[in-house]
């Protein structure tokens, strides 16, 4: 397992894995051209040779999954206008209370209209491809993910 975890450390340690006393760093590096590349490419397997031979994370480093964690990233990362973590962002990076959440975002243009935006590019599709792995459970309803 072991082997698995470290195959290719430079991404899963630049690329995974926002917390608050790691945000700063990871979501510079989310945006970095070794993140953006691993994100967008084609054939995420790749980067990790080994665990390819796994079912489960073959199934797991598929682009529309990849792209699904990296958009889910990107909404942790938001900030507002004084660069202060934006609500929506800081209930997502500890799981907190939901209630007000929005609201309190709605109070910075900036963390309004980034939070839109982000979440207008998260699509059905994607939904659809993460509850059907094989080691998640539950469902989105339509009603969950529509945004518009």
């Amino acid at each position: 397992k072991n082997v698995l975890k470290n195959q290719n450390s430079e991404i899963s340690n630049n690329c995974i894995a926002i917390t608050l006393s790691n945000y700063k760093e990871k979501c510079a590096s989310i945006k970095s051209e070794l993140c953006q590349t691993f994100y967008n490419d084609p054939n995420p397997l790749k980067y990790y040779p080994i665990c390819s031979q796994f079912p489960q994370y073959k199934e797991y480093l598929q682009p529309s999954i990849i792209n699904f964690f990296k958009q889910s990233f990107e909404l942790e990362c938001l900030t507002d206008e004084n660069d202060n973590l934006c609500p929506y962002s800081l209930s997502k990076i500890t799981k907190g209370d939901h209630s007000g959440v929005l609201e309190d975002n709605c109070k910075s243009k900036k963390c309004t209209e980034s939070t839109i935006k982000s979440l207008k590019n998260i699509n059905i599709d994607q939904f659809a491809a993460y509850e059907n792995l094989s080691f998640t459970s539950g469902s989105f309803s339509y009603e969950n993910i529509n945004f518009n």
